[in-house]
């Protein structure tokens, strides 16, 4: 069984290479990020163990390619923290500018309303005088 982002069709044939250790087989199944394999050859498991536990004082293509895809992961992940922020500002400015308004619409109905009934006070005031 392998594990990977983006398994193969069903029937392809597959060349697996870890260290010196390599695998060379027909995928037999596949099903959601894993797939299994027929190997051309009988699978070391011990000198795959091994390799595993070694530690290498070079970087291999695929760690480096591996690194390369988990730097995409986090800048994606960074654009989706950013497009997140954007849209709870905007958000945040669409209520400010709702309320703003709302509140002006208020000032001008309650000025309407008594604008009227405090010049006929004022009027009423100026006449007794």
């Amino acid at each position: 069984m392998v594990k990977c982002p983006a398994p193969p069709a069903r029937g392809t044939f597959v060349e697996i290479r870890r260290g010196s250790f390599c695998v060379v087989g027909q995928v037999k199944w596949s099903h959601g990020l894993r797939f299994g394999l027929r190997s051309q050859d009988k699978i070391d498991a011990t000198s795959l163990i091994e390799q595993r536990q070694e530690k290498r004082g070079n970087v291999e293509r695929r760690s480096m390619a591996s690194r390369a895809t988990t730097a995409q992961s986090a800048m994606a992940l960074a654009r989706k923290d950013t497009s997140r922020q954007l849209g709870r500002l905007l958000e945040w400015s669409a209520i400010v500018a709702a309320t703003i308004g709302g509140a002006a619409l208020l000032v001008t109905e309650m000025h309407s309303a008594l604008a009227e009934p405090l010049t006929q006070a004022q009027d009423a005031l100026i006449a007794r005088r």
